[in-house]
């Protein structure tokens, strides 16, 4: 069934959601307007009454895409020579970079453990407070860690009240909820403090085999993403395997044969029969 929020509609479908917010250009409401203006009048809903706010996408869609400049060139720039076409045709939903699938990542570790419970941290503060953490990391990982551990440094407090500004609109507080619910706050805290435990601490104590990392990682991110994830890995080390190209670590570890890590190349299998 949909339901109308506060300012989106949710539209739900069998396997999905939609988020459709209703709002017309602020430019029809100023009385000499510019083209420049990207601001929009959004919906507002309180006590069943409509009042205005705010907010500019394009802008913030900008702001976004300047905070990951030089991953994203890097990206383009490969993306373009596999393609064989001219950068200016790879466009910005044609990359992924590191900041792009920590967000992706992050968001997913809160939607599993925030299933069936309240104040789920919006996704709005979740990237906002990336982006402001990213320091053009190219490794995923090396990503991921920065915006953990630097997150909650881009969260200000005015007299106890906790501002997360719209980066490109300073009278947008992203935790304007957080005064008036402050188990919102404190969710997004305890999210926050697992997301680093579960995806940076743990891993680098992690002691087990790869169907033990497997299942965890089912419970922390769900089966089917995981599921496709090890699949895939486990194809691409395969076709790796059988060129040659993978070797053991003294650790007894697999990886890349130039490594100098490496003490003994992987013997390839011919397997006879059905």
């Amino acid at each position: 069934m949909d339901a109308e929020g506060k300012r989106c509609w949710t539209l739900k479908y069998s396997d999905f959601h939609m988020d459709i917010l209703p709002s017309v250009p602020k430019i029809s409401t100023l009385p000499n307007p510019s083209r420049n203006v990207t601001q929009i009048r959004l919906t507002h809903k309180e006590n069943d009454s409509y009042f205005n706010r705010y907010s500019d996408p394009k802008a913030y869609r900008k702001w976004f895409t300047k905070q990951m400049e030089v991953s994203f060139s890097k990206q383009r720039e490969i993306i373009a020579r596999n393609k064989k076409v001219e950068i200016e045709e790879v466009k910005l939903f044609d990359v992924r970079t590191p900041l792009q699938m920590t967000i992706q990542i992050l968001k997913r570790h809160r939607d599993i453990m925030f299933s069936g419970r309240d104040n789920k941290p919006i996704s709005i503060i979740i990237t906002t407070l990336a982006a402001k953490s990213y320091s053009g990391e190219t490794n995923l990982y090396e990503a991921m860690e920065k915006v953990l551990q630097d997150m909650d440094k881009h969260i200000e407090f005015n007299n106890g009240k906790a501002v997360i500004c719209n980066p490109t609109m300073d009278s947008e507080n992203f935790a304007d909820k957080w005064e008036e619910f402050p188990e919102k706050q404190q969710a997004f805290f305890e999210w926050l403090n697992k997301a680093r435990k579960d995806i940076i601490q743990e891993p680098l104590e992690f002691a087990g085999g790869m169907g033990t990392m497997k299942n965890r990682m089912r419970e922390l991110f769900g089966s089917k993403a995981v599921n496709q994830t090890f699949d895939t890995y486990e194809e691409k080390n395969i076709k790796e395997k059988n060129k040659g190209n993978l070797g053991v670590t003294k650790e007894g570890n697999i990886g890349s044969i130039a490594s100098s890590n490496i003490i003994a190349p992987l013997s390839t299998h011919t397997f006879y029969g059905k």
